[in-house]
């Protein structure tokens, strides 16, 4: 992940064991893969391939996308994936926040009940709003 650019987190409930998700790398399955992402007509239908695939493989409930606003001051929750809907007004986090921070400087998606550190990390305000997510 980027500065400016897009960042992911994914809501799981409760912490599971690590489990390998696969066995052994299937070259089909990846191809599969790479020619939906390239065939996807618009960018909803490739934040669902995208989130689908992430909550395979991180076991999430939800996966959400936040991107930066015109601002550049807050990150605003764009897509998600899976049964959590996207609030109304959609939830955004301050940019310079510790979500955000914690987010581009580990450069990977965030899956919240594997990691109860990063919660205790976040400001009071923003496991709040995690936590409307669902």
């Amino acid at each position: 992940m980027w500065e400016g650019g897009p960042q992911v987190f994914g809501i799981r409930r409760a912490a599971s064991p690590l489990e390998p998700v696969n066995a052994g790398w299937d070259p089909r399955r990846t191809a599969e893969f790479s020619s939906a992402l390239s065939q996807a007509p618009d960018q909803p239908a490739l934040l669902n391939l995208v989130g689908g695939r992430l909550r395979e493989l991180s076991n999430c409930q939800a996966v959400f996308f936040c991107m930066p606003r015109p601002t550049q001051t807050s990150y605003r929750a764009i897509h998600a994936c899976g049964p959590l809907p996207l609030p109304d007004p959609p939830t955004a986090f301050e940019a310079r926040g510790r979500l955000a921070k914690w987010l581009r400087t580990n450069a990977e998606p965030l899956v919240l009940a594997d990691r109860p550190s990063v919660m205790r990390y976040l400001g009071e305000d923003e496991r709040a709003r995690l936590a409307a997510l669902g």
